[in-house]
This record gives structure tokens, C-alpha cells and sequence, in this order.
């Protein structure tokens, strides 16, 4: 089924949510430049529409999370898709860790953030095990790629404002062009279980009002507001807006690991990065010393193909990685999002709640 074309006010405001999560709506139809009445008006239609969702993201390195991990794997197509996602569902709620997988008809990818490589291996253990016995891996099983926040540089997780802006051709972001390459710092923060029930409920319900979230969860506006406000200045919380790709009318969700070349310098090897942000504009892309992933999503095939080649020739030309990234396509229509983007069950477990 076709996809409506959005007019330009419309792009304009889905943009400028997914740039501006953070921002009341008074500052963020300023900045796009509309009045409030038709950004109110576009907001709720698009809201309906299911080209977004509000969500409130936890900050999990923050709460003494260590470890993020991206793993894949080539399925057997000896066992069909929805044979397969009757087999997994039900497995895959109970770990806690993942917090996004995407299954296609001859792969899976999985996000996982945990307290330490014990905790994930301990939590995925039994669904290597039964992916295993049902004969569901092609050969092997999951490739994992090991990303410790502190030696990693998260420069976009899950942020659609580049994507937009490139498709759309607003003209608008140019604060792609200026990430800072700096590290995730962790610490632990202790919770008083009044607060962890308070930060448990703002996860839980993004839509709700501070009053209507002490009712829901018996307690004051007054102490979810304060205690709101203290969680968003410590940035164990934060606002994200996820964009249905579904409906922006694209077809491919690219995954790229690249291993980068021991022999280059860091600055040479922050220009193909910074490449890779500006033309790829991955939605979610992530980078330590040795190696990176990124995801960024495409019209077709030839869109893809295109960019593509142009990170790839340089890449070349400079020697910036070791040996050719493992390039895997996903078809977005196709792909089923069996955790999407999912964090309460680990936000329960990091607070023992």
C-alpha cells in the first residue's frame, strides 16, 4: 500500500520532534518557524497517524550498567519466519537485556545493555541454547560485538533528525557535522525506593502528566516533579522520539561492522566517521577504538548502493579499516520487531524493583 507524502509543514514538524525531544512545544514550533495551531494541529495528526512515539529513554550507564552489545545471526531458511517468531517470542521476553531485535526472514539483530558480560551471558544463555536445538542458526550462531560504555563513543542511539533531514532535504540540521567524539562515563546511583518507583513510572507511561502519574503510581505531584526534574539534571533520564520507518515510505535497513585499521591515527580514522554521520546519517551508531556498527535506513536498494559507495571509496583511498566491513540488509517492511526498543523489564531488574 502506498505511503502519503507528508507536506512540507508536516516533514518540518516530524522533524523538528525527533530533533527537539527535550524541548517544550512552544520552543520547538519556534524553531521550525510555524504558530502554534498548525504545529498542535500536525503533532496530533501525525501522532494518530503512528509516524511517532514519545519515549522516555533510561540513561542505563548511568544506573551502573556497563556494557552495550550488538550481535546478528544468519537463520536457516529450512524453518519459516513465522515458525521461527512462535519459537522466540515468548523466549526473548524473558531477557531482560535485550532492548531491541529485529528478526528478517534469514537473520536476527539484537541490542543488548547489561550490567556486565555475566549478566548477558547468563541472560542470553538459554535462547542460544534453544535457537540451537530447533536448528534455527544457518552455521555458527551470533556474532557479538562488545561495546563497555566507557571505551565506547555512542554518537547517535536511535536518533531519526539526520535521517529526516537527509531525505527530506530541510536544510535545517547542521549539528551533524559538530558530534564530539568523547567516551560514556558510568556510575552507580543509588535509589530510595520511593524514587525508584517514581523513575519505574515515568519509563512506564512517557503521555502521562506529573498528576496523573501520582495517581497512577499513589503518590504527589509535588514528589514526581521534583523527582523528575532531579533525574532529567543528573541525565538518568531523557526524552526520545522514535520514527516509524515504516512510514517514510523506506525500504532497507543497512547494518555495517567495520573493523578500523590498528596502523591509522585516531584523527584519520574520526574522518571516516564523521563521514559516515554526515552522509550515512545512521540512526544508531556506535564506535570504540577497534571497531564500530552502524544502522541507517534507505529509500531502495540504489540509495543505498550509492551512499554506500561513497563511504567505501574513501575508506579506501585513506586505509581506514582492516579488511571489508560485513555489510547485512535488512527489508524493513519484512522486518519483525520482536523487542522494540523495550526497557522497562531491565529498568525492573538494574533496580530490583
Amino acid at each position: 500500500m502506498a505511503i502519503r507524502e507528508l507536506s512540507k509543514n508536516e516533514k518540518l514538524v516530524l522533524w523538528g520532534l525527533a530533533k527537539y525531544p527535550d524541548l517544550p512545544d512552544n520552543e520547538v514550533y519556534e524553531r521550525i518557524g510555524l504558530n502554534k495551531s498548525t504545529f498542535s494541529t500536525i503533532k496530533k495528526r501525525l501522532y494518530e497517524m503512528g509516524y511517532y512515539t514519545l519515549q522516555r529513554v533510561p540513561v542505563l550507564q548511568h544506573l551502573g550498567c556497563e556494557l552495550l552489545t550488538v550481535s546478528y545471526a544468519k537463520l536457516s531458511r529450512l524453518i519459516t519466519i513465522d515458525e521461527r517468531l512462535a519459537i522466540i517470542q515468548k523466549l526473548w521476553e524473558n531477557v531482560p537485556t535485550a532492548i531491541l531485535l529485529a528478526s528478517e526472514s534469514d537473520l536476527d539483530l539484537v541490542v543488548c545493555v547489561s550490567k556486565n558480560i555475566t549478566q548477558l551471558e547468563h541472560s542470553c544463555e538459554e535462547v542460544t541454547q534453544v535457537y540451537k536445538e530447533r536448528k534455527i542458526f544457518e552455521r555458527g550462531g551470533f556474532t557479538t560485538i562488545l561495546f563497555p560504555f566507557e571505551l565506547t563513543v555512542i554518537l547517535s542511539f536511535f536518533e531519526f533528525a539526520p535521517l529526516l533531514e537527509r531525505l527530506y532535504m530541510l536544510g535545517l540540521d547542521e549539528d551533524v557535522k559538530k558530534n564530539e567524539m568523547k567516551f560514556e562515563k558510568c556510575k552507580y546511583r543509588e535509589m530510595s525506593d520511593v524514587e525508584k518507583k517514581i523513575y519505574y513510572g515515568l519509563i512506564k507511561y512517557p503521555n502521562l502528566s506529573d498528576s496523573d502519574l501520582a495517581d497512577k503510581i499513589s503518590s504527589t505531584r509535588y514528589t514526581v516533579t521534583k523527582m523528575k526534574n532531579e533525574f532529567y539534571d543528573e541525565k538518568l533520564i531523557k526524552n526520545n522520539v522514535l520514527v516509524n520507518l515504516n512510514k517514510l515510505n523506506l525500504g532497507i535497513l543497512s547494518l555495517t561492522h567495520s573493523k578500523f585499521n590498528p596502523k591509522k591515527s585516531v584523527s584519520e580514522r574520526k574522518k571516516c566517521i564523521e563521514l559516515i554521520q554526515r552522509i550515512q546519517t545512521p540512526i544508531f551508531n556506535v564506535t570504540r577504538k577497534s571497531e564500530s556498527i552502524t544502522l541507517s535506513a534507505y529509500e531502495n536498494y540504489e540509495k543505498f548502493q550509492r551512499i554506500h559507495s561513497r563511504v567505501t571509496q574513501f575508506c579506501i583511498k585513506h586505509e581506514t579499516l582492516e579488511g571489508d566491513p560485513v555489510q547485512i540488509l535488512l527489508s524493513i517492511p519484512l522486518t519483525n520487531l520482536v523487542k522494540n526498543f523495550t526497557y522497562l523489564p531491565l529498568v525492573k531488574n538494574i533496580l530490583e524493583i
